[in-house]
């Protein structure tokens, strides 16, 4: 019975190494997957890393443009500042000097409504002499349309006789 239980026992140890042994072997194989994907990480990592950097000078980059940008459109403002003013008192000056030529303008314009005046009377007498002439056209016109139209009754008439043979 100890011999069979010897042998028994024999007979565990050796499923027991196996057993052990593809364990191990199944370790070895995990740890070499995990190795690489740590190695997978840390590459990955560098990436994100240098992308990183890579983007902090691209922005600080683009900080230093937009200052100067800023800059540049300050110094701008300043300049149209004072065209602005400039252009104000040019303004000023125009009105000024357009109050005076109001002024003047005035006097003429009176004078020219009195010369206005006179040849208002002109052209009424000009436009009674073409009231006249259209009434004697409306007439002419009147006397033609009579006589075009006696001619067409005439032509009507002629006509008539040469349709039915008379």
């Amino acid at each position: 019975m100890l011999i069979d239980e010897k042998k028994e026992h024999e007979c565990n140890v050796s499923r027991l190494e196996v057993k052990m042994r593809n364990k191990l072997m199944t370790s070895e194989e995990e740890i070499k997957c995990q190795k690489l994907e740590i190695e997978a990480g840390k590459t990955n990592l560098q990436q994100l890393v240098d992308n990183d950097n890579h983007v902090s000078g691209q922005l600080e980059d683009q900080l230093v443009k937009s200052e100067q940008e800023v800059k540049v459109l300050k110094r701008k403002s300043e300049a149209w500042k004072i065209r602005a003013e400039n252009a104000t008192n040019m303004l000023i000056d125009e009105k000024k000097e357009h109050e005076g030529n109001v002024s003047r303008l005035e006097v003429k314009m009176r004078n020219k409504l009195m010369t206005s005046e006179e040849e208002i009377k002109c052209q009424k007498l000009e436009i009674e002499a073409g009231k006249t002439n259209l009434q004697k056209l409306v007439d002419n016109d009147n006397h033609v349309s009579g006589q075009l139209e006696d001619q067409l009754v005439k032509s009507d008439k002629h006509v008539g006789k040469r349709e039915t043979g008379t």
